[in-house]
Order: structure tokens, then sequence, then C-alpha cells
């Protein structure tokens, strides 16, 4: 085992002192990083529900109407977020198909978005921490969980955390200036501050300007702030993001602001909204995934960093931590990702333990130490577990590259675990990251992929396409109406309730019908009223993670429909 640790030691000090000359280097390093853990995935894993689905197939309008300012999940207005994110979409699958641009075409933001924050925690950090631990601090931000999955998820979160980087790292470098600052830093700021409001509205200023009230009351004073050049940076904000302000205002005549401000902001203030509300300490107690395997470090990280407050840098990233903590567990309505802005600045944090600045007082803790170990074992065990017999259980059957990498993460991950009880803090971060690292690409190209009756919405829509080949009909479904059904298989989808379905069922020829068994005898009940007769195409068994029920669904098709006689998909039916 020694031996084992020394060369992982001796491979990446050579490799720190290859990327300490020069910075063109140390992107090198960090791109070829987010690569090996976000790109595996991206193409393989299905369209999730819901928040994914809901955001692709509001880009997918966007593409197939061309309008750019409002915007619509079928019918309905989706004004809850800004455009930004849209945007974005949609000039990334405008490169690979348009509207029918596969789902990787919209990862692809979050995946350049979540390459972005990565880069920029380097560049951010340096004024605050020095070039090493910031470059140190990037990489771990690139090997947690919250952060691998936000960059396969096409939504906000990972562009969102890249624009809160930009804003921080210029504003952190305005912290820091001494004498006249650039004006080059400030132009950054606002520039990234009106991306970020264009992305998810007040998270960027949310953050940045806790941020800087912290800082003011800390110091008592606030004289820097000139160096922020308010003058002009405001208006520059105002002009980069009233335009589209002012075209949704006309568009929604003022509906956008009452439902995204009204409803969505402040009711996620008010209370837990949508079945997501959770007491003050949630966060604390899902840090120990999400930022997994560096969220033990912190035990040792959090002191240390609090007794050197009276450093500048240090000050800078308590107030980018603290304050938005606070807040984010004062808020009823709760997300593990909603703290993920606050990521790259623990990653600073913790850095420091990596790097030996307190690996005292981790060899002196004895009982943080084994607090930490355990810490550190369980989600090494779960994500193991997943990878080797996940798919087993869940599909009975073996997925042998995520096997494979599953045995490779767990490996490494004994030895860095072994490695770090026995004080040895600096030799176990390798293997811990490659233990890390072999276990999401595990986890998001192989194990998630294999998990067929978690995801229905691909094999309702390709047991549907044969007959979607005959008709010019839409497809309907009742009592299944998540998003990805819809994006999957077209906008004009029908999703009804089992008391307008029978209905629907009738209203013209060539119309297909998923109905589940759990509102199987409604719907034949209201079928006997109308006098409708149906004869059954197909039929999926699924698991609906969103409901948290096994069901079974059934394809319909009228029993006298036309189609049955002009459908070779449906020949076989037309025998009595």
């Amino acid at each position: 085992m020694a031996g084992i640790l020394d060369r992982f030691e001796t491979a990446f000090a050579a490799l720190g002192a290859w990327a300490s000359r020069g910075a063109l280097r140390r992107f090198v390093l960090l791109l070829a990083l987010c690569l090996i853990v976000f790109a595996p995935g991206i193409a393989s894993l299905p369209v999730t529900d819901r928040d994914e689905a809901r955001f692709v197939q509001a880009t997918k309008q966007m593409v197939e109407t061309g309008d750019l300012i409002d915007i619509r999940f079928q019918d309905a207005p989706r004004w809850k977020k800004p455009v930004g994110i849209y945007w974005l979409q949609s000039a990334a699958t405008s490169m690979f198909g348009g509207a029918e641009a596969p789902i990787w075409a919209y990862r692809l933001v979050s995946l350049i978005g979540a390459i972005i924050a990565v880069l920029g925690t380097s560049w951010a950090l340096s004024p605050l921490i020095g070039e090493r631990n910031a470059f140190v601090a990037a990489a771990l931000l690139a090997v947690s969980p919250l952060m691998a999955t936000e960059a396969h998820i096409a939504k906000t979160d990972a562009t969102l955390l890249a624009t809160v980087v930009i804003a921080q790292g210029a504003l952190a470098r305005l912290w820091m200036a001494e004498g006249a600052a650039r004006t080059r830093d400030a132009l950054i700021f606002w520039i990234a501050m009106a991306a970020g409001v264009l992305i998810k509205g007040p998270i960027v200023p949310m953050v940045s300007g806790v941020t800087i009230i912290w800082l003011c009351i800390w110091r008592r004073e606030a004289r820097w702030l000139s160096r922020l050049k308010p003058v002009w940076g405001v208006p520059l904000l105002i002009v980069l993001v009233a335009p589209w302000l002012v075209a949704i205002w006309i568009v929604s005549d003022g509906a956008f602001f009452a439902e995204a401000v009204g409803k969505d902001l402040i009711g996620k203030v008010q209370s837990g909204q949508e079945s997501h509300g959770a007491p003050p300490g949630y966060y604390f107690g899902t840090f120990w995934g999400t930022f997994w395997p560096w969220a033990p470090l912190a035990l040792f990280a959090a002191p240390l960093a609090w007794a050197r407050r009276s450093n500048a840098g240090v000050l800078f990233l308590l107030g980018w931590i603290v304050p938005v903590w606070i807040i984010l567990e004062l808020v009823p309505t709760k997300l593990p990702h909603y703290v993920l802005p606050l990521y790259p600045a623990i990653a600073g944090a913790v850095a420091a333990v990596v790097l030996g600045e307190c690996v005292e007082a981790v060899r002196n803790s004895r009982a943080r130490r084994w607090i930490s170990t355990v810490l550190y074992a369980i989600p090494l065990l779960a994500l193991s577990a997943a990878a080797l017999v996940g798919p087993l259980l869940v599909e009975g059957r073996i997925v042998l590259g995520g096997a494979a990498l599953g045995v490779v993460g767990l490996g490494l991950g004994v030895v860095a675990l072994r490695a770090y009880h026995r004080r040895r803090v600096e030799a176990a971060a390798p293997p811990a990251m490659l233990s890390a690292a072999a276990l999401f690409v595990a986890t998001f190209q192989f194990v998630l992929p294999s998990f067929e009756t978690a995801f229905p919405s691909p094999r309702l829509y390709a047991a549907a396409q044969p007959y979607l080949a005959c008709t010019d009909q839409p497809l309907g479904s009742s009592d299944y109406s998540e998003p990805s059904l819809v994006f999957l298989a077209g906008t004009d989808t029908k999703l009804l309730g089992w008391d307008d379905a029978a209905e629907w069922l009738t209203g013209a020829d060539g119309r297909i019908l998923w109905i589940s068994d759990r509102w199987r005898a409604q719907f034949d009940e209201k079928a006997a009223e109308l006098g409708l007769e149906t004869r059954e195409l197909a039929e999926v068994s699924g698991f609906n993670y969103n409901r948290g029920k096994a069901m079974t669904w059934r394809l319909l098709v009228r029993d006298n429909d036309p189609m049955l006689t002009k459908c070779d998909a449906l020949s076989h039916l037309t025998d009595r």
C-alpha cells in the first residue's frame, strides 16, 4: 500500500510541477479533467424529468416558432425563469438539427458552462489564495457529484455557476486591488452580472451583493466600492438586460413578472414550493454527499478559514460562503443544487487542506479524522454499489462497463481511505480524485442509461412511433404527463386526464392513446357511455420516479378506426 501511495504522490507532484510552469498548462489539465468527468453520458443519458425536460421542450418550441421573446411549454406560458438559457440552448441546437436536435445538443450549454465554471474558479480564486491553491480548488470542484450532475443536465445551474464565478472573480480582483483598480475588472463584473440576471434572475446579484455587504460590514468601510465603477456599471447592466425585460413585459402584458417574481421567487421564500420544502440544516446534511470526496476535509478547513479571517482573501471567501448559506438554509424551498454557487469558494478553503496548510490539524485531531473517514466511506460505498449491482437489482442485468469502473473506483477509494486515515492527506487526494472520476463516469455513461424501467418516456415513444408514422394525429397520454414524453413525441402531444381521454380518442381518425392501468376501469366506463370500443397496440411497464410508483401503460386505438386497415404496423390487428 505504501508503495502505491508513493507512486501516486510522485506522479501527481510531477504533474503539479509541470502545471506550475504556466497558466496554459493549468488550463489544459483542467480542461482535460472536465472532459473526462463531464462528457461521458451526455448523449446516452435519457431526458430527465421534470426540470430538464421542461427546459429543453421550451427551447424546442422557441426554435420551432422562431419566437425569441416568449417562453412556452406547449400552449402554456413558462414564465418562471428569464430567457438566457433558452437563447443559449437554441443557438446550440441550431448547429445540430434545430428542433430535431438530439438531447446532447441541448446539454452542450451545461457542459460548456460547467467547464467555464471550473476554469473560472482557478482564475477567480487566484488573487485570494494564490495560483497553486486556486488550481487545486478548481480540480476539486470538477470532481464533485453536484458539479458533475449539473454538467449533464440541460438546465440553468451549470451556466449560472459560470456567471457567478466570473462575477465573483472580478469582484475579488477589485477587492484585493492595491491602489487604482483596473476598469477591465469592473467591466467583467457588470457583464457577468447581466448574463446571470438573464439566466436566472436575482441569484448572481444576491451572491455578489451579500459578499459586498459582508466585506463592508467586517472592514467597516465602503470606499473600495468606487472600484466597481457603479456610475457607468449600473447603466450598463440596465442596457444589457432591459431590452428583453421590456419585450416580455409587452408580450405578456406584465404577467411574466407576476409569475416569475410574485409566484415563483416570493413563493419560494414564503413556503416550500412543489413539495420541495425542508427545514434549516438541509444543506448541511446534503453537503457530505454533494461535495464528496472533499466534503470531509471541510471539518478541518472551516476552523482554519475562520481563524484566518483577518486575511483579505480568506475574508472574501467567507463572505461568499457564510451569509449566502444562511439565507439558503432559511428559505423554505430547498433543492440540492441551490448551494452550487458557493462550492467554488468552499473548494478554495478545502484546497488549503489538500496542499498541507492544515495537515497538522488532520494528523492531530483523531476524533475529527474518524468522523471524516466515515463521511468519506459512506458515499464511496453507495456509488460503488450502484455501479456494481445497481443495474442487476433494477433491470436484472449486469452492465460490464459500469461494473468495471465501479471496481476501479472502489479500489482507488479504499487506497485513498487508508492513506487519509493514516494521516497521509496529500497522498490520499490523488486516488480520491481518480476514484470519484471513475465512479462518475460509471454512473452517467453506464448505470443511469441502463435503468430503462426508470425512464418510461423513451420506451413509450418507441412503442408508439410505428403507429404515429401512419397518422397525422398527435400522441395522447392519460395519467402520464411527464414533459420528457412531450419532448420526444412532439409539441402537439396531448396530455389528458382519464375523464377526457375517451372523448379525445373518439374525436378523429388515427388517434392513439396511452392509458395507465390505474385509471383503466374508469376509462372503460366512460368509453362504454360513448359507445367506444378499443384495441390494445402495446404495453409498457416502468417506474415513474416523480410519483414514486411502478405503473403499466397500454396503447389503445379505436376499434373501428380506418387506420387499422391502412397502416402496415397495424395489419396484424385486422384479422378477426
